[in-house]
């Protein structure tokens, strides 16, 4: 049966990408729709506002029951969300005769950042078609330490270009540089130092609104508290005006000992957690983005377990439109809405969680616009 052309175009959008991938032998037209700039970015809209996330991914950190060493997997997000045990999709790249370990810096359209500050190196990696782009390190020449080197990801929309920032306090910890990689201009450019007196944690950056966003603090307490023991402050730089601001925290949100602060993107929102083992966890969002009264508060460990019972707390991992959340204990992960409990999976043999970066399938190159990156 031969189907009408425009019933194949509004069919192919909605598909996975590895059944795109096979079709694109079909004609020489299927390829070239596949490859289009335009149906990249249409498959890629509905990937991301898919309601049953069929076409999401998460790529976990964490502590393998059976082998040593941390482990990355990547997983099926919604095996975590309807079944028993969760799926391994694909592995992380690993170089052979390499032994440097990559560490995720976040992920945007389906595009994950991996980096390697001892061997200087920096990958561009579509985890759904496992092409990978190696882009130059901000400085060749040196080998940094991690603490020392922080990294994000972003799409600046004027522009339609994805972007790399690496802010470096190698160099001279009391002035942190900022340096930022167009995928387009296959360079990178000095831009306005980090906030002055500020460090930015250990942390990748999250992509919220055009801006990516990393908790700092003084650089006073970072010295005498070796990191995160001091007061925080969310600090956005604007991938198109490439300028830094101060984000508002929720009003009478503390950050100091015993709770410690986690930033994340949860659902396209900006969002902290804090928690002190054996007490609680809480989960907020800022509803409308700038917005300082809209940080709501959305879940509360202490609503459906007993907090004693973990001592690491809770990491949520993802928040569906309809409020739904995601949350990780230990081996376990729940999906909740507010007090209830609507499902527990397990992902096979996760011992302890590290850290979980959720992206959508997408048939965006890592290459950007190079003839050689296109799908």
């Amino acid at each position: 049966m031969n189907l009408p052309e425009e019933i194949i175009d509004k069919i192919l959008p909605n598909l996975p990408v590895k059944s795109l991938l096979r079709f694109k032998c079909v004609s020489k037209r299927w390829r070239s729709t596949i490859s289009s700039k335009e149906f990249i970015k249409e498959h890629l809209k509905k990937s991301s506002t898919n309601p049953n996330c069929t076409h999401h991914m998460i790529t976990m950190k964490f502590k393998h029951r059976y082998l040593q060493g941390e482990q990355t997997r990547s997983y099926s997000l919604r095996y975590l969300l309807d079944g028993p045990t969760a799926v391994i999709d694909d592995h992380i790249p690993r170089r052979e005769n390499n032994r440097c370990h990559l560490r995720i810096w976040g992920s945007c359209d389906g595009i994950a950042l991996l980096c390697s500050n001892a061997a200087g190196m920096i990958l561009l990696f579509n985890v759904s078609t496992t092409k990978f782009n190696e882009i130059p390190a901000s400085n060749p020449k040196e080998r940094y330490l991690g603490d020392r080197i922080v990294y994000g990801l972003g799409y600046d929309e004027s522009t339609d270009d994805y972007k790399v920032v690496c802010i470096d306090g190698v160099s001279n910890p009391k002035s942190y540089t900022t340096q930022i990689y167009s995928c387009k201009s296959l360079s990178w450019k000095k831009v306005e130092n980090f906030k002055k007196g500020l460090v930015p944690l250990d942390d990748p950056g999250k992509f919220v609104s055009g801006k990516l966003h990393w908790l700092a603090e003084e650089a006073a307490a970072a010295v005498e508290y070796g990191g995160g023991g001091g007061d925080l402050d969310i600090v956005s730089i604007d991938l198109a005006e490439e300028k830094y601001k101060i984000v508002a925290k929720p009003v009478n949100f503390s950050t100091s000992i015993p709770y410690q602060t986690m930033l994340g993107d949860l659902g396209g929102y900006l969002s902290l957690v804090s928690y002190a083992p054996m007490l609680d966890t809480y989960v907020w969002v800022m509803k409308k983005y700038g917005v300082r009264e809209s940080w709501t508060k959305i879940w509360t460990l202490s609503d459906i377990a007993d907090p004693k019972t973990y001592v690491r707390g809770a990491m949520p991992l993802f928040l569906k439109s309809n409020g739904d959340i995601l949350v990780a204990f230990g081996p376990c992960v729940a999906l909740c809405n507010g007090k209830n409990k609507l499902h527990e999976s397990r992902a096979a043999a996760i011992d302890d969680l590290y850290r979980a970066v959720v992206s959508v399938q997408s048939l965006v190159s890592p290459f950007g616009d190079k003839e050689e990156g296109f799908l």
